[in-house]
């Protein structure tokens, strides 16, 4: 085998396999429904309060499949689990083609949430299993960029705006099947057998469980500020700044791009300086994009904003993953970081509720852009205290 074909199949495939499946399980499973949410009430398939209940039918999904991840994966071999779960959302997509009533989009974006928090919690750890350690940071960002791969569907839906949700739902089908198509093959060859039971309490010592645990905090808080831009904005631009329909769905371009250039820039500024200084420079941008969203009365400038709030966002899912790396290693890894994402469910799942209810009762969606501000203080507050408490720990040893 010659050394650029060795370094394709050790870097650049599992770099692949792992953006198409989180593809898969996040762009289209979780993201993709942000964009179609105006064409769904334009239709007259749901109303307004309605398509908010359906996004935290999608959370609280994605919560219970963290909660069942780990065992499950314990019990039944991993390739099998993540491919009936990568079969299962494509149908579900499918699904959700037709219109047939509140209970049936519910059911179906419970379960889209469920399969892709079980494929979130396997695909990562899987393939950082099989790429060499000196390219783990490279190919955990570019894993995590699938969560932007919801721009693909953005860029193609006002071309096929005349056939409703109807074309744009089987649309988000087909390019789950393609995503499929080049995860499912990895999986049965790399990602095998069940996740190892033993090292969870020892892989914590503790000079690092404190660290950990307030990392799991920051990300909880994450959660919760991501959810007014990636559930709402759609509908804000339509609702609030008075674009149409098909444009804010390819105004959501802009988020979704943010996710996948924060995920992979976020891995290269942390193979470069360290994941402390990538999580300031992120958050500072995702504070920025923000405020530009909360003051500015134009569309197009408010999507632009979401780009940068949306770098923060997929740069933070890919520091996560990378920070858990930093503090269990390569072989805890796929233990610890389930509970990573579990924290993050919660906080989206949380946050979903709660908006859907303020939503219910009339409030505004400036407010939700509001706490975000609040809530981006308490992440960055959490994150620094997860590196200052090692320093301190350090100085204490010394």
């Amino acid at each position: 085998m010659s050394k650029t074909t060795r370094h394709f199949r050790n870097t650049w495939y599992p770099a692949l396999a792992g953006f198409a499946g989180i593809s898969l399980g996040t762009g289209l499973l979780r993201f993709a429904y942000t964009p179609i949410i105006p064409s769904l009430i334009h239709a007259d398939w749901t109303t307004v309060p309605e398509a908010a209940w359906l996004g935290s039918a999608n959370f609280w999904g994605g919560l219970i499949g963290m909660l069942i991840a780990l065992p499950a994966s314990r019990w039944i071999p991993r390739q099998r689990l993540l491919n009936a779960a990568m079969l299962l959302g494509v149908l579900s997509l499918f699904a959700c083609a037709w219109d047939l009533g509140l209970i049936w989009f519910g059911t179906w974006r419970f379960l889209q949430g469920f399969l892709g928090a079980l494929i979130m919690a396997i695909v990562p750890g899987g393939v950082m299993a099989f790429a060499p350690e000196s390219q783990r940071r490279l190919v955990g960002g570019i894993t995590i960029a699938g969560m932007g791969f919801a721009l693909m569907p953005c860029l193609i839906f006002p071309s096929i705006n005349q056939y409703g949700p109807t074309g744009e739902w089987l649309l988000c089908a087909m390019l789950g099947l393609a995503c499929f198509a080049v995860t499912g093959p990895f999986a049965f060859r790399h990602i095998r057998g069940t996740a190892e039971s033993s090292g969870d309490a020892a892989a914590l010592t503790p000079s690092n469980r404190k660290p950990y645990f307030l990392f799991v905090a920051a990300y909880a808080v994450a959660g919760v500020s991501m959810i007014p831009d990636a559930l709402f904005l759609s509908d804000y631009l339509v609702r609030s700044l008075g674009a149409s329909p098909a444009q804010a769905s390819a105004l959501f371009a802009w988020f979704a791009g943010g996710l996948a250039v924060g995920a992979v820039s976020g891995g290269v500024i942390a193979h470069r300086f360290g994941t402390l200084l990538s999580i300031a420079i992120l958050a500072i941008l995702g504070l920025t994009g923000n405020s530009f969203i909360l003051f500015t009365q134009s569309p197009n400038l408010a999507s632009i904003a979401s780009f940068f709030f949306s770098l923060w966002v997929g740069g933070t899912v890919s520091m996560a993953s990378i920070r858990t790396l930093e503090l269990v290693g390569p072989t805890a890894h796929v233990t610890f970081w389930p509970i990573m994402c579990l924290a993050y469910a919660i906080g989206m799942g949380i946050a979903a509720t709660g908006f859907a209810f303020l939503l219910d009762q009339g409030a505004d969606y400036r407010l939700f852009f509001w706490l975000v501000e609040a809530l981006m203080l308490l992440f960055i507050a959490f994150a620094i205290s997860s590196y200052r408490w090692i320093e301190k720990q350090s100085n204490i040893l010394h």
